[in-house]
């Protein structure tokens, strides 16, 4: 059920967030945030995952991750 993949969604998303502290290569992250919006998505947090799209967007125009961000926040609007 929804409510019970929740927790494991939110467990999810802090090992992700941790992951560039962890690994010094920088092309890893927009990766890392696009993975957590989508698990913002999965909590049916549309504020959240639009922010972290937006970010990626932002941060990381011209890679592929960017085109991935803008096609999944246009799905939320």
């Amino acid at each position: 059920s929804q409510e019970a993949a929740t927790p494991r969604y939110t467990a999810a998303a802090i090992i992700i967030a941790d992951a560039p502290s962890v690994n010094d290569d920088e092309s890893f992250t927009p990766e890392v945030m696009y993975y957590i919006a989508r698990i913002y998505e999965k909590q049916e947090d549309a504020k959240k995952a639009k922010e972290m799209y937006a970010r990626i967007i932002n941060e990381y125009p011209n890679t592929h991750t960017a085109e991935q961000a803008k096609y999944y926040s246009g799905l939320l609007n």
